[in-house]
């Protein structure tokens, strides 16, 4: 349907919007699902367009500040195992009261990034101890919870010494 043939169809009714207090407009020869167009208020109706507009684009430059930022961890990380963006707090594995006390520790530094504390973080210990998964669980835990996002980037020192030796 062109626009001239919508325009002709326009009719005013004699009720007015009780807030802009203009005449209620509808569709002539116009059905929905078989049933006319309920009378309508033209400025209620424009509201309403730009309010979902706006709602719309603030939603799409949330999309975009999170693909920025929250995207980065999987993005640009130097991992050699895809796997280790599974880590998480809930998937490690304690053994004992010392692996309990490792999580704990692990996770109130996640706790302490996300109240914006300022401070490194290294991770030190035997190999196969969990060092490698707490880290991540601790990135992941803060790039899902942070408000408003940061960015996480995970860095193992072997692969980034293997690309570097391969450049």
């Amino acid at each position: 349907m062109n626009i001239a043939n919508m325009m002709s169809r326009i009719r005013y009714t004699t009720e007015r919007c009780p807030k802009h207090d203009v005449p209620l407009i509808y569709m002539a020869r116009l059905e929905v699902d078989g049933k006319p167009i309920a009378p309508f208020c033209p400025e209620c109706n424009r509201e309403k367009v730009n309010q979902q507009e706006e709602q719309d684009t603030a939603e799409r430059v949330a999309k975009k500040r999170k693909e920025r930022t929250y995207g980065m961890l999987k993005r640009s990380s130097i991992v050699g195992n895809d796997k280790m963006f599974s880590k998480t707090f809930d998937n490690f594995d304690v053994t004992s009261n010392e692996t309990q006390k490792v999580k704990m520790q692990a996770m109130r530094i996640a706790e302490s990034y996300l109240a914006r504390e300022e401070f490194n973080c290294i991770l030190t210990g035997q190999p196969g101890t969990g060092k490698s998964h707490l880290a991540m669980a601790i990135l992941q835990h803060v790039n899902e919870n942070a408000q408003p996002y940061m960015s996480c980037l995970f860095v193992c020192l072997i692969d980034l010494l293997a690309e570097i030796r391969e450049s």
